[in-house]
């Protein structure tokens, strides 16, 4: 912007400088030659012209001004947010939106504690349920799945559990009430209904991804990029491309943290 100013500047100095000429060589009484009107009357278009653009050059050198200002308003701002220790304003959660952060603030959001509640029953397998055990089997799933999207999520759990103890403790389900304990923050118990829905399955790419989760909100970085590394190969999942890699990033630290915390241990 500067080089643009000065070149018009330039520009319109030159210029006036000929209509200038022009006009003392008039008042002098000296002959005209036969250009000399043309001159002019070009002369006085490209001042005008020159001028113009100087204005529009101004103004965005104006315009540039402001927002220079008001990004260092907005710095100011969470630089104050942040010395005051409040929670940085449009936090991204990686879990819910399949994004994430790698600030340590939103760290500390997104991480959870180990709940103190009982583990829910393990359930069991009933390879050959009858008709009437089937339908009721059905019937609890149903009431689970609606009872999840009312947002009723403990009764949600309770059919989980009946379903469970009723023999319908299959890999698909553990990981289904997996990523129900995790909504509720029981992450321990989410990660034992994984693993076992991975005893059951190894194959099952959403019991890797829910374990995964889960360990990522317990801050078990290395162990989080392994499941959700091996989710990610079993059933590539679009929305946990984002998480993924800010594990992934996190994991790397802390393997490279791993060796200075022995050493000063």
């Amino acid at each position: 912007l500067d080089l643009i100013n000065q070149a018009v500047i330039a520009s319109v100095a030159g210029n006036l400088s000929q209509f200038v000429k022009i006009k003392v060589r008039q008042r002098l009484g000296e002959p005209d030659s036969d250009d000399d009107g043309e001159s002019t009357k070009r002369s006085e278009q490209a001042a005008k012209a020159a001028a113009e653009v100087a204005l529009k050059v101004e103004a965005r050198i104006l315009a540039q001004a402001r927002a220079d200002g008001a990004a260092a308003a907005a710095y100011a701002a969470a630089a104050k947010r942040k010395a005051e220790g409040e929670p940085p304003k449009d936090r991204y959660d990686p879990e819910a939106d399949a994004g994430g952060s790698d600030s340590e603030s939103d760290e500390d959001f997104d991480l959870m504690p180990e709940e103190k509640e009982p583990l829910p029953p393990r359930g069991h397998v009933d390879e050959e349920p009858s008709e009437a055990k089937s339908e009721e089997l059905a019937r609890w799933k149903n009431e689970a799945v609606c009872a999840s999207e009312d947002g009723d999520l403990k009764q949600s759990l309770q059919r989980y559990n009946q379903i469970f103890s009723g023999g319908g403790a299959t890999a698909l389900m553990l990981a289904k009430r997996a990523e129900l304990l995790l909504k509720l923050s029981r992450p321990c118990a989410a990660i034992r209904d994984c693993t076992a829905a991975i005893e059951i399955n190894p194959d099952l790419g959403k019991a890797h991804r829910v374990r995964g989760i889960t360990n990522r909100k317990l801050g078990r970085w290395v162990e989080a990029h392994e499941d959700l590394t091996e989710a990610q190969r079993l059933d590539y999942d679009e929305g946990t491309a984002a998480v993924f890699l800010f594990v992934k990033e996190k994991a790397a630290r802390a393997k490279r943290s791993a060796p200075k915390r022995q050493r000063h241990g």
